[in-house]
């Protein structure tokens, strides 16, 4: 199902400008990998790891585990986000 929207005249002479500027075609280019939202992932995968491991060989309280990982999984969200609307790669995979 696609989504049929109509713009104003004025605002497809905006958007006309928008992708005219030089600048447009490097924001809007999906990169190779997206190094610095791979890093978040990873970050956020071992904070959640890392937290329960430490929780669970005693060396770290139950409420600081438990904050440290649900920032953790809460931080993962943006690139697995990214990754659904394609913006993580040019690969599918």
């Amino acid at each position: 199902m696609t989504a049929i929207t109509v713009y104003a005249p004025m605002d497809r002479e905006l958007m006309a400008q928008v992708v005219r500027e030089p600048r447009y075609k490097r924001i809007a280019t999906i990169p190779h990998v997206a190094w610095p939202t791979v890093g978040i992932l990873v970050g956020g995968y071992a904070m959640w790891i890392g937290s329960s491991i430490l929780y669970l060989q005693g060396r770290l309280p139950y409420l600081l585990a438990f904050l440290i990982a649900g920032f953790g999984i809460f931080w993962t969200f943006t690139p697995l986000h990214d990754a659904v609307h394609r913006s993580l790669s040019r690969h599918r995979g």
